[in-house]
């Protein structure tokens, strides 16, 4: 079920980074590596690690996106995890029209970054420490506006937060 403040939240309104920040057109391995594991640090736990793919997927674009981003605003937003899907495509749909001062012509959607050093170099710029702190600052506000008004629209219109009238009985 898509939350109903997504349907409505505009991206047009959310404003872009100013300035934009610099795409890497060329990122060494290891720094790819030490985005990469200081983006995901947090979720790490015993045996568990996130393997850098030698040709990124987009689940793997989707995985740093949700670790990263999606799941830290959810919880600096004090809010359930049944926004986690929306506040990903949103994070997703500004990081690729709102987030880069990309080259000219390099379109970006991670869902369909090409395979090979591309992807790589894609995967390491969304790992970017300053990347994921610009995007978080950004976004948090307008999504806690959205995700507040759907609450307060949701509660007053609920049942339980109508006026309960009692009938005055006779004895």
């Amino acid at each position: 079920m898509v939350p109903d403040w997504r349907k409505s939240f505009d991206m047009e309104r959310v404003q872009a980074l100013s300035p934009r920040l610099a795409w890497l057109e060329e990122i060494a391995d290891t720094e790819i590596h030490t985005y990469l594991k200081e983006a995901l640090a947090q979720t790490e736990t015993d045996g568990q690690l996130f393997v850098i793919p030698e040709v990124p997927s987009y689940r793997d674009f989707d995985h740093v996106i949700e670790v990263a981003i999606a799941v830290p605003i959810l919880r600096d937003l004090r809010t359930s995890f049944h926004h986690k899907t929306a506040v990903k495509g949103i994070v997703r749909e500004f990081l690729e029209r709102k987030t880069f001062n990309l080259p000219m012509g390099l379109p970006l959607y991670f869902d369909r970054i090409p395979e090979g050093p591309h992807a790589r170099i894609a995967l390491g710029n969304l790992a970017r420490a300053e990347v994921i702190a610009a995007v978080k600052k950004a976004l948090l506000p307008c999504l806690q506006e959205a995700i507040t008004a759907e609450r307060r629209t949701t509660e007053a219109s609920s049942p339980s937060a109508r006026p309960i009238r009692l009938r005055a009985t006779r004895r």
